[in-house]
């Protein structure tokens, strides 16, 4: 492929002659370890390393081309500038894998809790009605029935887009965790529905107040595609107000909780028998909830609304549920 369909997207610093723009690109690679002939090097500042200051290996080992956001020169290989080379190495990677999510149907989950078990559960149904299903996730990645090894909560963009792009299920949810937003780990990769679970004061260590916490959890609803639905929990205050900001922008939003507002009404629980009555449409279902615990009762509540929206009955989706047995690894 060539560079100048890759980067046509990516906002540069520095110029770019024919020549260079002309180069033909056969890989991409964030690490100087995974570099080989023709691949372009992304130059990323870590929390531990510094990218940029393996330029020199991965020129060695056969890279025609750097990106990074330090002003250099002097390079035997063309180097261009960039604001974020995090953000530049996922429109490269959407862009060499072919916008992969483009030609999937994808499930985003965020929250401060609950991401792992609603995609199990919400895998569980979907596999159950004949829909194959990718997951990439904190506990691992499971591609085409195969599991993989997952080193971070979320991977890095090249990874991602690769995983979906190897992946040949109808479906791929992921979890996306704050880190991986501020960190345009999803950056390219674009939804159909997006969840917000809950958010609770953790993860303050990383972001410096509840609010910026909140804040980049929203970015999550900027990957929609375009007619993508939002499917939110308000029995929360930062749902209530992420209920409003998204519907403030068009956004179709189907809200759970116990207010009468919400489309997707709680009546009752039943801690006893670990069960939840829920208003959906002209009907009031009783779901049983397969791991006992309030929040697990939102979390299968969310699995099913994620499953009516993509167009299974309610009956087979509570069917489903009540075998569920459980988050591998949990």
């Amino acid at each position: 492929m060539k560079l100048k369909n890759l980067i046509e997207e990516i906002k540069t610093v520095s110029e770019m002659n024919s020549e260079t723009a002309n180069l033909i690109v056969t890989g991409i690679a964030d690490s100087s370890d995974s570099v080989s002939q023709g691949h372009i090097f992304v130059a990323i500042n870590g929390f531990n390393q510094d990218g940029h200051q393996f330029i020199q290996e991965a020129i060695e080992k056969g890279a025609c081309l750097i990106i990074g956001e330090s002003e250099i020169t002097g390079l035997t290989v063309p180097y261009l500038q960039v604001d974020s080379s995090r953000k530049a190495l996922g429109i490269l990677a959407n862009k060499f894998y072919g916008t992969p999510s483009n030609h999937k149907l994808m499930i985003g989950i965020t929250g401060t809790n609950g991401k792992t078990t609603t995609s199990y559960i919400l895998k569980h149904i979907l596999e159950s009605n004949g829909k194959s299903c990718s997951l990439i996730g904190t506990i691992q990645n499971v591609i085409n029935g195969q599991v993989k090894k997952s080193t971070n909560t979320t991977p890095s963009s090249l990874d991602l887009h690769g995983l979906i792009s190897e992946s040949n299920d109808e479906v791929v949810i992921v979890e996306v965790p704050s880190h991986g937003l501020s960190q345009y780990r999803v950056q390219g990769i674009t939804f159909d529905l997006c969840m917000f679970t809950n958010l609770e004061h953790e993860h303050l260590d990383y972001h410096p107040t509840i609010e910026d916490y909140f804040q980049t959890k929203m970015l999550l609803f900027d990957h929609l595609k375009e007619g993508g639905q939002a499917i939110v929990n308000t029995d929360n205050h930062w749902g209530k107000r992420l209920v409003k900001i998204l519907q403030g922008r068009g956004i179709n939003v189907n809200s759970i909780g116990q207010s009468s507002n919400n489309k997707f009404k709680i009546l009752d629980f039943n801690f006893k028998n670990s069960n939840l009555s829920v208003e959906d449409g002209d009907e009031a279902n009783l779901i049983f909830s397969p791991m006992y615990g309030i929040h697990n009762m939102y979390n299968t509540l969310m699995a099913y609304v994620s499953a009516r929206l993509v167009g299974l009955g309610e009956d087979s989706i509570i069917e489903c549920i009540s075998n569920f047995r459980g988050v591998e690894g949990r």
